[in-house]
C-alpha cells in the first residue's frame, strides 16, 4: 500500500507499508446506498453516516430526492454543501419521481457524473407513463444508467423486475445489470457506474479501502463478488489508507470526499 491507494510493489518507488492480517479475514470496504437511512432526511446526517462506517461502508451513496424541475440544480448543489462535513468518502445519487423525469435532468446529471440515478414510481404504471424514447436518447452520450424504485407492494420484487427488463429493452434504456436489494452495490453495478476499480475491490491502483474481520468458526464466502457475512460487524474499517472504525468506535476526526464517476460502463 502506498499512501491512500494499494500499490503494486514493483511500482513502488518509496515507502511501502505492509499490514499483518493473519488474524482477520480482509474483505474490500462496501459501497452502499443509503436506502435504510436516508442521510438528506436525518436530523444529524454526520451521526448516521457513523452507523453507515460500523458495518463497513467507505463510500456511501446519498440519495437526492427531486420532486419537481424547477429547481433540481440548485437542490444539487444545496445537497453538495450539506455533505460538505461527512467524515465518509459519498456520491450523490439523483432519485428523480416519475412523473417529473426529462431528457435534461438525464444530461446534467451525466455531466456532473453522478453515478446513477433512481426513477421513483407509486406503481409500474406510472413507469409506462415516462417519455422513454426521449429518455433513451438523452442517455446515449454518457450512457448515465438507470435504476427503478417501485412503492407500490401489489407486486412481487420479482415481477417489478420483470417489468422494468422488459420495459428498458423495449426503448433500449441503459440500467444497471443487477437491482439494488440491500443498499450495497454488487460488483458488476459498480463496473456500470464507473465506481470500480477506484472503490469496492482489493486491487492495484484502488483505494486503500477495506474491512478486517475476525477469524471465527463461522463459515465465510471467499469470493469478492459475493463476499457474505451474515451481516457481522468488521473489527476495523479503513478508508484510504487510514482507519475510520476500530471495535464499533469511529475514529475522530475523519474526513470524506465527493466523489464522481468515472466513465460508464469503461471497465464491463
Amino acid at each position: 500500500m502506498d499512501h491512500d491507494k494499494f500499490k503494486d510493489p514493483s511500482e513502488a518507488y518509496g515507502h511501502i507499508l505492509n499490514v499483518n492480517v493473519n488474524k482477520f479475514i480482509i474483505a474490500p470496504g462496501h459501497v452502499m446506498l443509503d436506502t435504510s437511512f436516508p442521510l438528506s432526511r436525518s436530523p444529524s446526517h454526520v451521526s448516521q453516516c457513523y452507523e453507515y462506517m460500523k458495518k463497513g461502508c467507505t463510500l456511501l451513496l446519498i440519495q437526492l430526492f427531486i420532486y419537481t424541475r424547477k429547481h433540481f440544480k440548485k437542490e444539487y448543489e444545496q445537497m453538495q454543501n450539506f455533505l460538505k462535513d461527512l467524515p465518509l468518502d459519498y456520491m450523490i445519487v439523483p432519485r428523480i419521481s416519475s412523473h417529473v423525469l426529462h431528457p435534461e435532468m438525464i444530461r446534467y446529471f451525466a455531466l456532473e457524473k453522478a453515478p446513477f440515478i433512481i426513477v421513483h414510481a407509486e406503481s409500474t404504471e406510472q413507469l409506462e407513463d415516462v417519455a422513454w424514447g426521449w429518455i433513451a436518447q438523452a442517455q446515449s452520450h454518457r450512457r448515465i444508467p438507470l435504476t427503478y424504485s417501485v412503492k407500490n407492494s401489489r407486486n412481487s420484487e420479482m415481477n417489478n423486475e420483470r417489468f422494468w427488463t422488459t420495459l428498458t429493452h423495449n426503448y433500449g434504456i441503459i440500467k444497471l445489470s443487477q437491482p439494488i436489494t440491500n443498499g450495497r452495490l454488487t460488483l458488476q453495478n459498480m463496473k456500470d457506474t464507473g465506481i470500480y476499480p477506484y472503490k469496492g475491490t482489493l486491487r492495484t491502483h484502488a483505494y486503500a479501502d477495506y474491512n478486517l474481520y475476525e477469524k471465527t468458526s463461522i463459515e465465510l464466502i471467499d469470493e469478492e463478488e459475493n463476499f457474505l457475512y451474515h451481516e457481522p460487524v468488521p473489527a476495523i474499517t479503513v478508508m484510504r489508507g487510514r482507519p475510520i472504525q476500530v471495535q464499533q468506535k469511529v475514529e475522530p476526526n475523519t474526513k470524506g470526499i465527493f466523489f464522481k464517476s468515472s466513465i460508464y460502463k469503461h471497465f464491463v
